[in-house]
Parts: C-alpha cells; structure tokens; sequence
C-alpha cells in the first residue's frame, strides 16, 4: 500500500477501531450466562424484588440480579475466594446506576444469601421452591 494511501485510510481506520477498543475496555466484564429466573430480594424487612428478574452468572458463582423495569433495583452477590467471604452490593432504593450501597457480608443458605439485613435469593425461572417468600 503506498504511504499516500495509507495516509488517506489512516483516519478512517482510527475512526473505528479507537471507538470500538474503548467501549471493550469500559464496558468491563461480560456476564458468562445471563439467564431469566425468579427472585426476592429484601433489605431492612422491605421487598424491592418478589418475582421475574434476570441473573447475570459470572465466573466463580458470583452473580448479579435485577428486577423488571427501565430503572430496576439490582443486586450483586460477589464471591471472594481469596478472602474466603461473600459480600453484597446494591443500587439500593433509589435506583441509582451503580451498586454503591454496601450489603455487607452474606452467607448462603440454599437459593439465598443472607444476613440480619437482607435476603438476597435467585432461582432458575420455574425452579423458586414454593412458600419461599
């Protein structure tokens, strides 16, 4: 290619590719499984999720759940295995674009993960065990 040419192509080339790189590199990980289920979250004796939700499963069983809606309340559960702990994080009521409300450590009983404050659980859709409110 004659350097003239590239020098025309250059540009263009740029134009994609730079955009393209940067929305990989902002958008951060990407969920391994996004899967449809049912879920109940509760914080402070509050329910802010009781039905249909959508779980983004992540490597090593950590995991995000959020309710239906434009502006949903969600939730994630992160596993740290070198830490040997599990926290929660969430937008909170609000509804805020970022899981700044600390949950606190939560521990797993069953298809929930709990503490005194919250009760955080997902189910595959069709799976929820009846009674579990």
């Amino acid at each position: 290619m004659s350097p003239k040419l590239l020098g025309c192509l250059l540009p263009r080339i740029l134009s994609v590719a730079v955009p393209a790189i940067a929305c990989a590199v902002l958008a951060g990980p990407v969920a391994a499984l996004t899967i449809p289920g049912e879920c109940l979250l509760k914080v402070g004796g509050r329910t802010y999720i009781d039905g249909a939700c959508e779980i983004d499963m992540e490597k090593g069983g950590s995991f995000m759940m959020s309710g239906p809606g434009k502006r949903p309340v969600f939730v994630m559960v992160n596993i740290h295995e070198d830490e040997g702990n599990v926290t929660a994080n969430w937008n909170g009521p609000q509804r805020e674009i970022h899981a700044h409300g600390q949950l606190g450590t939560v521990a797993r009983s069953g298809g929930c993960w709990t503490n005194k404050d919250a009760r955080i659980c997902a189910w595959k859709k069709g799976t929820r065990p009846s009674g579990m409110r």
